[in-house]
This record gives structure tokens, C-alpha cells and sequence, in this order.
């Protein structure tokens, strides 16, 4: 496996120096320039990057283009290993293979759906602004695009390139995701987000000078959707139903209404530990943002669920289990609960047609009610949005009242408590 690492050509230098590129493999050493120059005073020789400092404020673009050239020459390594038997590349032969990827020199030209492929391939080594790993789920919607783009090409007799995505091609993708493939508002705007992301990318990496996309026009569409909560007493009904008979009914209700009173998400349950638990607080990281925050554990439902896993578990908290599994396994203990066949309306678009869905309300129980739940229910008893806000991680009210789904109904009877006072 080639290794790769950067250092300065005069680390003794008092201005600017160049950043070089040293890739060494079977006993072969290339040094490459990156075309990169930085003064070695905002240089970590450590890290091989640059110091994260105030003085340096570019640092995190800096450090992504550093990121990104590494990724490139390593994805240029083992194409040719892949493409060759697993045989490795001369000197001579990466050195003219990094010249074409960088466009230093003309070569095969990479098209928009090789330069996809290209991209998740980087992608699977790449980290974010926030210093985490792309994740698995975000590849496979830039597979899931690719898909679509070439079933877009089929459909309309064409190839797509770099310099077709404008706004002609915007407005037609988007008619094809709607009325071909009849996908919700939000499915298309996720296509369309996923467009600008790549092509951003392509521009970036210099596989293509078109800023169309840039366009005020160019606009991921979506709508607000009409999920569901539920109340203290519907979740009260869920705690206090017997579930012995059925243990994996039993462990996933109780999984469920962990999340209804700490508004974790699934994805922050992965790796709970119990050293993160002091008292009748639970610190940790979550997963989605890589906020730090803090969380209750001290409702009587939450306390009931640890007593009732400890010494059981590595966490004494429930065993966690996949979320397709939750998601199926909650509706099931909501069948059991009557009043939670009261029919909900749901509106939604879906074909670029207004619809309007009517389900039982334990079918709409998913993971993330729960989240749902908590805020809401908080919010209806009168706390701060300050400090719900604080263990949700929301950063904005804005984006907290599109979360928050309470009901006219709920808003009135919290309305008609006060006045009955007055």
C-alpha cells in the first residue's frame, strides 16, 4: 500500500514555501509539488498540516485542499493497480498519472458520470468541515444520483456532461424526478441538492469551469411535512403495556421511549457508554453534528428503563437494534394500543400532486417520533426553547419550529388552561 505524506521544501523559510506531496510505495519514493505554498510558521510538521490558530484563519479550506490532493493521487494509485492487475505504477508512470488528474497535462477526459465515480471513491476517505468521515449514507445518495442521472440519459436519448447542467437541464431533471419516477417534493430537492454538490466538487477539483448551477434558479424544492408526536399519555400507554411474552417487542419499546425523553436521535445511541453517564446526566457527542451535549436521564420512565438493564447491558440501557428493525417493531407495539388507531390526515406531494393520506396513527411511529415527541411535549409544558434547543442541538429557532409538531388542538387546550385561571 502506498503511503502518503506532505512536507515543506525549505521548512527553514522565512516566507511562503511550497507544500510537496511524498508518495512511497515498493521502494519507489515520487515527490510531487502540490502547487500549494504556506509559511512554516502556520505549519504542524506533526499533523502535516496547517496550525489550527486565529492568525491563520484560513487554515480549514487550507487544510480541506490539502485533504482533497491526497485523496485524488491516492484514488490515481489504486485505479492504475486496479486497472493493471494489481500491479503498481513506475515512478515515471505516476508522476504522468497525477500530471492528467491534476490537468496539468491532457488526458483521457473524465466525464460528469466518471467524475461521480471518482468522487465517492474520494469520499470514502474524505472528512467534513467538522473533521468527521464522510459517512456511508451520504455515498450511497451520490450513487442513488448517479442512478438516476443515467436513467435521466435514457430516458431522454442524451449524455449529460459537465456543460449541460444549466438551467435547462435543471428544469427537465426536475420534471423527470417528479412525473417519471413520481418521487415525493423532498425526494427531488435531495436530487437537486445532490446535483450542486457534485458539480460544486467538479469546479473545485477543476474537471469543469461551468458555474451554472450557482444560479438563483437553480433551487432544491421542499415542503414541510406533516409528521406526527406523541403526547405524555400516549407514551404512558407505551410504557405501561405488557410486553414479557414478547422480548424483542419489550426491548424496542423501551429503546424507543429512551429517545422520547433525552430527544436522542437513533444514530447517537451506537455507542453510548457508561462512563458518559454521571448521575442523572448523559454527556456525549452527536453523531449527526458532532455537537456536545448534554442530556436528562432523570424522568421516572427513563430511571424505570435503567433500573431494568443494569448489570444486563454494556450501558444499562436497552439492546440497541437496527433502525429498519425499530421502525418496524414500534408500529407493532402501537397496534396494541387502541387509541392509537385514530386516523391522522397527511399531506404530502408526491408526482407534483397535492395528496392527502389517511393512516392509523401507530403506522406513522418511526425512530425519530421520539425526538419529535420530546421537543413537542417540552414545548407544551412551558420550557424554554433556550434550553430544549440546548439538548436537541438545534441551532436556530427557525430550524426548531420546523422539528416541533404540535397540533391546533394541543396549542388551544394549552391556551384555554391559562385563561381558566385568570
Amino acid at each position: 500500500m502506498p503511503k502518503f505524506k506532505f512536507n515543506l521544501r525549505k521548512p527553514s523559510s522565512k516566507s511562503d514555501t511550497p507544500i510537496n506531496l511524498i508518495i512511497r510505495w515498493g521502494g519507489e519514493k515520487l515527490v510531487y509539488s502540490t502547487g500549494q505554498r504556506i509559511n512554516p510558521k502556520f505549519w504542524d510538521p506533526n499533523t502535516q498540516l496547517a496550525k489550527q490558530t486565529r492568525v491563520f484563519p484560513q487554515f480549514r479550506e487550507f487544510n480541506i485542499t490539502l485533504d482533497k490532493i491526497k485523496n485524488i493521487s491516492s484514488h490515481i494509485f489504486r485505479k492504475y493497480e486496479n486497472e493493471n492487475d494489481l500491479k503498481s505504477p513506475s515512478k515515471a508512470q505516476l508522476k504522468d498519472l497525477l500530471e492528467i488528474g491534476f490537468h496539468k497535462k491532457k488526458g483521457k477526459k473524465v466525464c460528469l458520470i466518471d467524475f461521480i465515480e471518482i468522487y465517492m471513491d474520494q469520499s470514502k476517505s474524505r472528512f467534513n468541515t467538522k473533521g468527521k468521515p464522510i459517512s456511508p449514507g451520504t455515498i450511497r445518495i451520490y450513487k442513488n444520483y448517479k442512478d438516476r442521472l443515467i436513467e435521466y440519459n435514457d430516458s431522454r436519448k442524451v449524455n449529460i456532461d459537465f456543460d449541460d447542467i444549466d438551467l435547462k437541464f435543471y428544469y427537465d431533471f426536475k420534471k423527470f424526478l417528479t412525473i417519471d419516477k413520481e418521487y415525493s417534493t423532498n425526494t427531488v430537492g435531495k436530487y437537486i441538492r445532490t446535483v450542486k454538490t457534485i458539480m460544486h466538487e467538479a469546479v473545485e477539483q477543476k474537471f469543469t469551469d461551468n458555474v451554472a448551477f450557482r444560479s438563483k434558479k437553480f433551487v432544491s424544492v421542499s415542503e414541510e411535512i406533516d409528521d406526527i408526536y406523541l403526547s405524555y399519555g400516549e407514551l404512558d400507554l407505551l410504557f405501561n403495556i405488557e410486553l414479557s411474552n414478547s422480548p424483542r417487542l419489550d426491548n424496542a419499546r423501551d429503546l424507543f421511549l429512551f429517545c422520547c425523553f433525552t430527544g436522542l436521535r437513533y444514530s447517537d445511541l451506537l455507542d453510548i457508554k457508561i462512563t458518559q453517564i454521571e448521575g442523572d446526566k448523559l454527556t456525549l457527542r452527536m453523531h449527526k453534528t458532532n455537537d456536545k451535549v448534554v442530556v436528562p436521564l432523570n424522568h421516572r420512565i427513563v430511571k424505570s428503563i435503567r433500573k431494568k438493564y443494569k448489570n444486563i447491558t454494556h450501558n444499562s440501557l436497552p439492546r440497541l437494534i437496527s433502525n429498519p428493525k425499530l421502525n418496524i417493531y414500534i408500529k407493532e407495539v402501537g397496534y396494541l394500543i387502541e387509541s392509537l388507531h385514530k386516523i391522522e390526515e397527511i399531506k404530502k406531494t408526491k408526482a407534483g400532486k397535492l395528496f392527502i393520506e389517511k393512516k392509523p396513527k401507530y403506522k406513522l411511529i418511526t425512530a425519530h417520533t421520539a425526538r419529535r415527541s420530546f421537543a413537542s411535549n417540552l414545548l407544551l409544558d412551558n420550557a424554554p426553547i433556550a434550553q430544549i434547543m440546548k439538548v436537541t442541538g438545534h441551532k436556530s429557532e427557525r430550524s426548531f419550529w420546523v422539528y416541533i409538531k404540535i397540533k391546533p388542538t394541543d396549542s388551544i387546550n394549552t391556551i384555554l388552561d391559562i385563561y381558566k385561571n385568570k
